[in-house]
């Protein structure tokens, strides 16, 4: 477990909660190079520290002395400034550049230090950072070479001189060690960087594979819910169509055929319960692709199939071309049909029947489109429900109507059958009687004479003959007054009799 915690901090697996910045790139590099640094060094620590005490070079000594607990006060203290950290690692090997250039001018590892801290200020602060380590790293070493030059620094001739001996291996081991440094810090530094971004590549693909997963599912949502609004759009617009029918086959007829067309169905059957409850017929259906399809009337027996489990359980049910799930056979299949539901006609606690449809598409109807297509039909139940109610209410009345009316004929009949007179007279003589036996109603025979009608309860009970003296032709206004008087004689004639029956059953009794 150790080992791969190890494996995963130096091959930089690890992503912080926000993601790998720039930032987070140069500080993880700078924590593993200066650990690899620190381990690395501490060898050619040994190896240079042996090596400067027997030459008694005590200020080089120092130098790397201070420079190693530098780089393990870095790598150990963390609660450092990463800046300050890295400008004083940056630094450090510039110092050792600059040391060893004074003690072993060019022959020594100066360049090796002084190259390291151009490439690794690039690598931990910025490209113009390591521009400017890099120009001040050469001009530094033009500037030792110049002061070598001109004497003002005393060039270590004796020094020089017993480091290329053929039998000094020292210079070998020290140039070597350094270089390994080197070479495993910007080794370290760079592999750390790419596999920084092959991480972060991943990443951004893993990322965009998921968005574009993301962008697919909300692609999909998005088209159900279009196709499920449009849905919902179709069904409120039949049974905006078909709520003003009140009359129940016009009603069943006119879903039928607006389901078909307006879903572009196969065909559409609409099967309502019998009396008895054991079967059910065929009300209204539309479509057929031109094959034979029952006629209205057509009765299917309960007790199996899709359309009786429907009912019965007063729940949808589709079959898709590919369900597996062996359901009730449909009676009424036809041969084209490759996917088809059923849909009870729900109202209130009771199923009146099924809608079937049937489609020459597959997989047409999913679980959105049941839903809201369950919602129509249970619609078209209500409004079937109410035209029914309708029905019923209108025979009700009309046959209240017909025995009120004819109950009001027999006893007008009744009392004009008992009367001498037949009706009333008012001319220049004043108001006299007719006897029964006159003609009530005389032909008009011209313009100055007009006859209304006495009607009660829709029953002709007598009229009121009207003519002017003068000849003159009836304005509209003295129509309508005349049409008014009769409503109000229609009115208190009815009163009148019901009076006089009255008085005369309270005589009776």
């Amino acid at each position: 477990m150790k080992i791969f915690k190890l494996r995963e901090f130096l091959l930089g697996r690890y992503l912080d909660d926000q993601g790998i910045t720039l930032r987070n790139w140069r500080e993880r590099t700078f924590t593993i190079v200066v650990s690899i640094g620190a381990a690395v060094g501490a060898i050619a620590y040994i190896a240079s520290a042996i090596s400067q005490f027997g030459q008694h070079n005590w200020l080089m000594l120092s130098i790397v002395t201070v420079a190693y607990f530098w780089l393990l006060g870095i790598t150990l203290l963390k609660q450092i400034p990463y800046s300050l950290r890295a400008g004083s690692f940056i630094l450090m090997l510039y110092v050792l550049g600059i040391a060893t250039g004074l003690t072993k001018a060019s022959v020594g590892d100066s360049r090796i230090w002084l190259i390291t801290a151009s490439i690794l200020a690039v690598v931990f602060v910025g490209g113009r950072a390591g521009l400017i380590s890099a120009s001040i790293s050469f001009a530094t070493w033009l500037m030792m070479g110049l002061l070598f030059k001109l004497d003002i620094l005393n060039y270590p001739y004796t020094h020089i001189l017993s480091l290329i001996q053929p039998d000094n291996f020292s210079l070998w081991v020290n140039t070597g060690i350094s270089a390994l440094v080197a070479s495993a810090t910007i080794t370290a530094s760079i592999a750390t960087v790419l596999n920084n971004l092959n991480t972060s590549l991943q990443q951004s693909h893993a990322l965009t594979d998921e968005l574009e997963e993301k962008t697919n599912q909300l692609q999909e949502q998005a088209k159900t819910l279009t196709h499920r609004s449009q849905t919902l759009e179709t069904s409120v617009r039949i049974n905006r169509t078909i709520s003003s029918i009140l009359d129940p086959d016009q009603l069943l007829y006119q879903a039928a055929k607006l389901v078909c067309e307006e879903f572009d169905l196969l065909h559409v059957g609409i099967f309502l319960t019998d009396k008895s409850g054991d079967a059910v017929s065929l009300q209204a259906s539309s479509g057929g692709g031109g094959k034979t399809v029952p006629a209205s009337g057509y009765r299917i027996p309960l007790g199996a199939g899709l359309i009786n489990w429907a009912i019965t359980n007063s729940q949808p049910r589709a079959v898709l071309e590919n369900d597996e799930s062996n359901p009730p056979p449909l009676q009424i299949k036809l041969s084209d049909t490759r996917s088809y539901a059923v849909l009870p006609l729900r109202r209130r606690d009771e199923t009146l029947g099924a809608i079937v449809l049937q489609s020459q598409q597959p997989h047409i109807f999913g679980p959105n489109m049941l839903t809201t297509l369950q919602i129509m039909s249970d619609q078209i139940a209500s409004l079937l429900d109410t035209a029914q109610l309708f029905i019923e209410r209108e025979t009700a009345l009309e046959a209240e109507r017909r025995s009120y009316s004819e109950m009001t004929r027999s006893a007008w009949k009744e009392i004009l059958q008992t009367r001498a007179s037949s009706g009333y007279r008012r001319d220049k003589r004043g108001i006299t009687s007719i006897d029964s036996s006159v003609k009530i109603r005389p032909a008009n025979v011209d313009l100055s004479t007009q006859t209304i009608p006495i009607q009660v309860r829709g029953q002709v009970i007598g009229y009121i003959d009207a003519k002017k003296s003068s000849g003159d032709r009836w304005a509209l206004a003295e129509k309508e007054l005349l049409e008014n008087l009769a409503e109000r004689l229609e009115s208190a004639l009815d009163t009148a009799r019901l009076y006089e029956e009255t008085q005369q059953r309270a005589a009776e009794e």
